[in-house]
């Protein structure tokens, strides 16, 4: 397993983290929350609420692939950085590019 983290600078990661954002969803909250909401979180509007957050967000990937991304920033009183406040990854990736995703924020943070 190979990938890359980066900040998200194209329109195509910006929608292939739409995607990622979708499929996470949908792998990880079946029978975990209430099925109409997830039915309702479909591929689209994920690829819509990327598109209206594309500030501080780095992407993992795999050649072209987006696998996973995490959105930081500032807490809620600008005291502190939130490095969690979203973070995804399909699911053959997610325990590895979790952890280099916190890495890669606080380098960048530093």
């Amino acid at each position: 397993m190979s990938y890359i983290i980066k900040p998200m600078q194209t329109v195509d990661e910006i929608d292939r983290k739409g995607y990622v954002h979708y499929k996470s969803w949908q792998e990880t909250y079946v029978g975990l929350i209430d099925s109409e909401y997830l039915y309702n979180m479909t591929e689209e509007k994920c690829k819509a609420i990327a598109h209206k957050w594309t500030d501080n967000i780095l992407v993992a990937k795999d050649g072209d692939k987006v696998i996973g991304f995490v959105g930081y920033g500032k807490y809620r009183d600008d005291s502190l950085i939130d490095i969690r406040r979203k973070t995804a990854c399909v699911k053959n990736y997610h325990a590895a590019a979790q952890k280099d995703f916190y890495k890669s924020v606080c380098f960048i943070l530093a």
